[in-house]
């Protein structure tokens, strides 16, 4: 809930946050890489346009 309403995060996209005390994390190298998140994001775009 604080990562949506907290201004100090209104700015922040695609970031990864701890739940517990909202520090920033880093990924692990998997998830650091720029191709895999892009390909992420696109395939779970395609699964969720079948639900508008």
């Amino acid at each position: 809930m604080r990562l949506a309403t907290d201004p100090a995060f209104g700015k922040q996209t695609g970031a990864y946050v701890s739940a517990k005390s909202a520090r920033l994390l880093t990924p692990v190298a998997r998830a650091d890489n720029e191709e895999a998140r892009r390909q992420l994001w696109e395939k779970t775009t395609e699964t969720l346009s079948r639900f508008r």
